[in-house]
């Protein structure tokens, strides 16, 4: 019996999968495209890649790594066919009950990576149904999945999860923006785009990284790069002045209400 099935390794199935396949987990991957299948073979020795199940399958828990639109389809052909444990799910809108209904009385947990899991260094959101909640082995196995993966925080309510998705979920694609207006202000003043691009995205991890390792507030942090009169200081103002705080909350509330409609 294999530890895990992961159905669907697309963009985000790989970024789990490649950091799951470094362990000693022995993991069993659906994947419909046969050139895919190909490619992944190829590039994950250890791991088994089907087409679909034909019979029978006995896992100790599922990944649910496929698009929102067609689980229901996939779930209907499949669901009397795998006997597991649990699921996982990393479907964006797809709740825990509609999972429920096609695989009854099993532990489900809802989780929220993003993309950097790919490098292990995913910001992570999980939430568990009551069956789950009681099941220390299956939320020790999420947890130890997320670990692999990155960093992780438990919710209390599934309802959060929307949060996560606009906050982290979606985030990769907020600072990549961010950086690409830098890295274009500094081609603008003379700096190669090269050179632009490595002072701007290694600034923004060596400060992340002074966030999660420094005790101190992030005003305190953003404080002590301030002189009075000082670039910093004209630089944030300018921020401050052109709506740099607006922006940001409505695009995340943005990103938020839309992980709620998908959910509806």
């Amino acid at each position: 019996m294999k530890d895990l099935l992961i159905v669907g390794c697309g963009n985000m199935g790989e970024a789990i999968l490649n950091r799951l396949a470094l362990t000693d987990m022995s993991i069993v991957c659906i994947e419909v495209s046969e050139d895919r299948r190909y490619e992944l073979k190829n590039r994950y020795t250890n791991v088994e890649f089907i087409a679909g199940i034909t019979e029978s399958l006995k896992v100790e828990n599922v990944l649910l790594a496929i698009k929102p639109q067609i689980f229901g389809a996939f779930a209907e052909e499949t669901s009397s066919k795998i006997e597991c444990n649990g699921l996982i799910s990393i479907m964006a809108g797809t709740t825990i009950d509609t999972i429920a209904s096609y695989f009854t009385d099993k532990s489900i947990a809802r989780i929220m990576p993003n993309t950097p899991a790919l490098l292990g260094e995913s910001a992570s959101g999980f939430c568990l149904n009551k069956k789950a909640q009681i099941d220390t082995s299956f939320e020790k196995t999420v947890e130890s999945i997320l670990s692999t993966i990155g960093e992780y925080v438990k919710v209390s309510s599934e309802y959060l999860l929307d949060s996560v998705t606009g906050l982290s979920g979606s985030g990769p694609a907020y600072f990549f923006s961010i950086i690409d207006a830098m890295v274009e202000v500094g081609v603008k003043n003379g700096l190669t785009a090269k050179d632009a691009q490595k002072l701007a995205a290694q600034t923004m991890k060596g400060s992340a990284e002074m966030i999660l390792k420094d005790e101190k507030s992030i005003s305190e942090l953003k404080y002590s790069v301030m002189s009075p009169g000082g670039t910093t200081a004209a630089g944030v103002s300018a921020l401050e002045s052109n709506g740099m705080r607006k922006a940001i909350h409505s695009c995340i509330d943005s990103a938020i209400n839309k992980s709620k409609e998908l959910g509806a």
